[in-house]
């Protein structure tokens, strides 16, 4: 179906009992943000379920959501979501549960698509995500009994999930980290080269179909906007005065003119784009065929910093704007705002709620994963995740000779002799530990050299705009 606006509208059901209303919230808030995020790609996903699109009728209220919600919005149901914690759910007539009832219909409908070889109209995957708690239950013996009946029958549902024909791939995830466990598993499945909305996009790896048009840019200061050859969403960030350096032992105050800063680091599919444009002797990224490294969403990892900046080349090329890699200073700027705030998302420690570290997986996230990572200008992903290149040669002495000017738009472009070839990177990645994901964190690498670990994220400043 489509909206008047000619967006396209795919629809997403919600299945719960009753004990999980703040996740429910999340996955709400979760769609909303990916709208809000993707309105340039002309497609809405609506999320459905407990009873919100049901309407007045006569019968059980689960046939109803049976029959006015899920049959009604067959033809554009493309996931289905269960959630289970300590409740499995009050009886159906068809089933053990509404939940329950609920997920037959999808299996159902799923398996047909299977049969039918998988054409047609969208089948609604399923995603399943069950909460880890300790049993729990009022000081009342009829209580208890009726708790432990509940609880018994999620995790018969889990085992029927797990060792059933078909089985069921299913995620667990503990008290207040459904957010980033559910995060990361739709990004990834959102990001598929499957889904409708990527049809012409291809994988890091693969060849597309027809080679895009190049689509020069026009922006306009003060106004994010969307760079359309590699869908990044660029953020203005308006000048500002800020203490770099700030918790260090040497902090100076630096004066930033207005500038863009990409949301996200640049991803295996907006590399794979620029790879695609280059003489075919030129190297791909060292771990690009790792499937740890490789999905299309995940920031591109293996790269040098010539590479970063042979990328901002292509891309000044087709847009004719001035790509760049971040400057330190604009770097930290993005990260932590005038208000000296510690992390992006402001003073509070890392939890896996806004970052991933400390070997949390054993890969980087895809890009976008953590949206409570948000930073004062809109910026994601600032701490863990991947290290990202910066343009200043690297000097451990640069703050010093800047302590007393208030210099406007510092780079350091001279290092001390030993340290001419390196450059700066900042941000911390997937594989450290908190107290590296400080905003004014710095380290420094060869700029030839190469790690799963790093990857880089671009600029564009407002003088270069044309």
């Amino acid at each position: 179906m489509v909206s008047p606006l000619n967006v396209q509208v795919y629809h997403v059901f919600l299945s719960s009992p009753g004990d999980m209303k703040e996740e429910r919230d999340e996955v709400r808030s979760f769609f909303d943000m990916w709208n809000r995020e993707n309105g340039h790609r002309m497609v809405r996903l609506d999320v459905l379920g407990d009873d919100t699109h049901g309407m007045a009728g006569v019968g059980a209220a689960q046939e109803l959501i049976t029959k006015q919600t899920l049959e009604r919005f067959r033809s554009s149901l493309i996931l289905f979501i269960g959630l289970m914690g300590q409740r499995f759910g009050t009886p159906t007539r068809n089933a053990g549960s509404g939940t329950e009832e609920e997920f037959k219909w999808a299996l159902k409908h799923w398996q047909q698509l299977q049969r039918s070889g998988g054409s047609g109209e969208p089948f609604p995957e399923i995603k399943l995500f069950f909460r880890n708690r300790s049993f729990e239950a009022p000081l009342n013996v009829a209580a208890i009994e009726a708790a432990l009946e509940q609880y018994r029958k999620v995790d018969a549902f889990k085992q029927r999930c797990r060792h059933g024909k078909p089985s069921f791939y299913y995620k667990e995830f503990d008290d207040k980290q459904f957010g980033e466990v559910f995060g990361a598993d739709i990004r990834l499945w959102l990001s598929h080269p499957d889904r409708p909305w990527l049809k012409s996009v291809s994988s890091p790896v693969a060849a597309p179909a027809r080679p895009r048009k190049i689509k020069p840019v026009q922006v306009t200061p003060e106004k994010s906007f969307n760079e359309p050859n590699t869908d990044t969403k660029m953020l203005w960030v308006p000048e500002g005065l800020f203490l770099l350096g700030e918790g260090r032992k040497v902090a100076v105050p630096i004066n930033l003119s207005s500038f863009w800063i990409a949301e996200t680091p640049v991803t295996n599919r907006q590399y794979g784009m620029f790879l695609k444009m280059q003489d075919p002797e030129y190297e791909e990224p060292e771990f690009w065929t790792d499937e740890r490294y490789n999905d299309s969403q995940q920031p591109v990892v293996g790269v040098n910093w010539y590479n970063a900046m042979d990328f901002c080349s292509w891309l000044s090329t087709i847009t004719g704007l001035k790509f760049s890699l971040c400057s330190e200073a604009q770097w930290e700027y993005a990260a932590r705002g005038t208000d000296g705030r510690k992390y992006p998302w402001g003073n509070n420690p890392p939890t896996p709620r806004v970052a991933r570290y400390e070997r949390q997986y054993d890969r980087p996230a895809s890009a976008g994963s953590y949206p409570y990572s948000r930073g004062p200008f809109g910026a994601l992903e600032q701490a863990g995740n991947v290290w990202e290149w910066c343009l200043d040669v690297w000097n451990p002495k640069a703050y010093e000779q800047w302590r007393h000017a208030e210099p406007l738009d510092p780079m350091t472009t001279q290092g001390e002799v030993e340290d001419e070839d390196r450059r700066v990177l900042r941000g911390a990645c997937w594989i450290d530990p908190p107290d590296l994901l400080l905003a004014s964190t710095r380290y420094c690498q060869r700029a030839s050299y190469t790690t799963k670990r790093a990857g880089f994220r671009v600029v564009v400043n407002l003088p270069d705009v044309k």
